[in-house]
This record gives C-alpha cells, structure tokens and sequence, in this order.
C-alpha cells in the first residue's frame, strides 16, 4: 500500500461515522448533530467528495447504517441506486457491499473513534482512558513490536491525538503492560 491509499484510509468514510453511530447507539437527532459537526469542524478529515457536499456525506452515512443494521437489505439497495445514478450519469461514492466488508477490519478505526469521541460524543470529557493491554486488543495484537509502534505514532500523530500516563506525556511505545493511558487531543 502506498502513502496516498493509506491516507485516503485514514479519512473518515461514511462507513466508519455509520460504525461510530451504532457502537455509541446515538438517537436520530445526534446523528444528526454528530455528522454536521464532522462535516463543518473536521472536513479535512473527510474524503475529497464530502468536503463540499453535506447532504451526500448525510445520505451515504444512513445508507451505511442500514448496511451494518441488515447487509442483505443493503446490497438489494445499493443495485439499485447504482443503476439510477448510471442512468443520470453521475458517480456513486458509496462503497460495494463487497468493499464494505473491508471496513470491518479497518486498522485506523480506533483512532478515528477516539478523535471523534473526544471532539463530540465524550459529554464535556476531555480525555479517554484505556489500558495499554486493551489497545493492543482491540487492534488486534498481543505484543508490540516496531511495526506496530510506529504504526500507533503514526495514526496518534495524524489525528493529533496525545497520551499520557499518570499525568506525564508519554509516547505508548514507553508505556509498559498494563498501563492506563490517557488521550487527548490537540
């Protein structure tokens, strides 16, 4: 994968919001709330074809939702929006019901979410805390190794995120075992 690919993938996708949505089980009006939010404060986190259209950002979202709510129902959908926008002649920037299973296993999500969380979800909190341990998890490792340090310095750095522990910077590569870290955003 080359540094362009790998940064497209590190911008939010209307499945990854769609994902943040039902993990938090936001109500309709904050989902509404949260994806206007992303749309006017984090737009340069978003792919080129949301930047300059709210309404297609808004709409692809929801389709996704109901991708992840029943798959089936969704692929019967997406053939039939792919043929009306080919009938009109425009693009569809809504992924394939085969290219979405790809998002299920997207590496970065965990720091999109934990951006998005403190920027609007995290009820006036400022910080997220998680052992180091539980990280490791939850990207699907046991042990950390340089690749996935700097993989973790990477996406920290790109989402101006910041970790501490025990109220002291700290990088998570220093961070040992079971320490709580804590994140924040810059």
């Amino acid at each position: 994968m080359d540094n362009l690919e790998r940064m497209n993938d590190m911008l939010y996708s209307p499945v990854d919001l769609a994902r943040m949505i039902m993990e938090l089980s936001l109500r309709n009006q904050e989902q509404l709330g949260f994806l206007e939010n992303v749309w006017d404060l984090e737009a340069s986190f978003l792919p080129k074809s949301y930047r300059y259209n709210k309404d297609q950002l808004i709409s692809d979202t929801k389709l996704c939702l109901r991708f992840l709510d029943s798959p089936d129902d969704y692929k019967k959908e997406y053939e039939f929006i792919r043929q009306s926008i080919k009938e009109k002649s425009r693009t569809l920037s809504l992924p394939s019901p085969e290219k979405l299973k790809h998002y299920e296993e997207d590496e970065f999500f965990l720091f999109k979410k934990i951006r998005l969380q403190l920027l609007f979800l995290n009820e006036g909190k400022n910080s997220i805390r998680m052992q180091r341990g539980t990280l490791l998890r939850k990207l699907g490792y046991e042990m950390m190794s340089r690749w996935l340090e700097k993989f973790i310095e990477d996406c920290v750095w790109f989402y101006h995120l910041q970790t501490s522990v025990g109220g002291e910077i700290c990088p998570i590569k220093d961070a040992y075992g079971d320490d709580m870290l804590v994140f924040k955003v810059l």
